[in-house]
């Protein structure tokens, strides 16, 4: 049995505890995991990725959710190169197309709605041409993301000058990364953002009542219902949300024990770096096509 692992789709590999010893997995492996050196640790725990902590689970199960998180990682770098301006519509589209076969699975689709509609999306992403591509192809779910985000493109913002607002108003600034990790991987950020998109008081008010996670903070449920319905309240205002029900009908599954995720980064974050400072390309031999033409181009969006 697993003591404790961590477990990064990011850079589809895992490193865990087990017999008081540390090892390191990848996604590819077939063969039992080797021992994790010093490097390996720097590397995994510097490199600025997700992290998601497990506790005492199999190496069948570990095998598992590694490979899960990298699919919802694979299905955001598709989702990211349908946005990316500077690479031409036949590779956008089949980035666009990758995602779109990943979302099908509804844990991933709330992953890519819980990244995307809980951050404010940078300037450089194309957001149109990623809708454009998407209608052509007839890619619904990602076209459902892009449109959503092309009709409330200042909504994210909007919500994190709030949300940072009503922290410091609580006197929580010390908590924020975590408080701010914990709205987005439970999918509170995006939630809000559908309330808010369908013009929707009363759902609002709704995931404000019923808001139940565990998140590891002293009076957590206190705290976080206490910045829900302070932020309610000024969005409602900011909004004139109004509407009864809610046509939207997703679910948002908490994610437990998530280090912090910005998608204000996602083009560095989509270029793992070949000098060594991150690990290597892994996946499928479509999923490194894929990257290898995006990041022969990504650069320009980071500079």
């Amino acid at each position: 049995m697993i003591v404790k692992a961590f477990v990064s789709g990011q850079v589809a590999r895992s490193i865990y505890e087990e017999d008081e010893k540390l090892f390191i997995l990848h996604v590819e492996d077939t063969d039992a995991a080797r021992d994790c050196t010093p490097y390996d640790y720097n590397l995994f725990f510097s490199s600025g990725a997700e992290i998601k902590v497990f506790e005492k689970i199999s190496i069948e199960e570990l095998r598992e959710n590694l490979l899960k998180e990298k699919t919802c990682f694979d299905a955001l770098h598709g989702a990211i190169g349908g946005m990316d301006k500077t690479l031409s519509e036949a590779t956008r589209t089949l980035s666009i197309r990758r995602a779109e076969n990943l979302v099908k699975e509804p844990e991933i689709f709330e992953f890519i709605k819980s990244r995307f509609f809980g951050n404010p999306v940078p300037a450089a992403a194309d957001l149109k041409g990623a809708l454009k591509l998407s209608k052509r192809n007839n890619l619904q779910d990602m076209g459902f993301v892009y449109g959503m985000l092309i009709d409330n493109k200042d909504v994210p913002d909007k919500i994190l000058q709030i949300f940072k607002k009503t922290i410091f108003r609580l006197s929580l600034v010390e908590d924020l990364a975590k408080i701010n990790n914990i709205f987005i991987t439970a999918g509170l950020f995006a939630r809000i953002f559908i309330c808010i998109a369908e013009k929707n008081r009363k759902e609002l008010n709704r995931l404000v009542r019923n808001y139940r996670i565990k998140t590891g903070m002293k009076n957590q449920e206190t705290v976080i219902s206490q910045i829900l319905r302070k932020m309610s309240d000024e969005l409602s205002g900011v909004y004139h949300l109004d509407k009864e029900e809610s046509s939207f009908q997703g679910k948002f599954k908490q994610e437990e024990n998530t280090q912090s995720f910005d998608i204000t980064g996602l083009f560095k974050e989509f270029q793992l770096e070949r000098a060594g400072k991150k690990y290597e390309k892994g996946g499928s031999r479509e999923d490194r096509n894929i990257r290898e033409k995006i990041e022969s181009q990504i650069d320009r969006i980071v500079k």
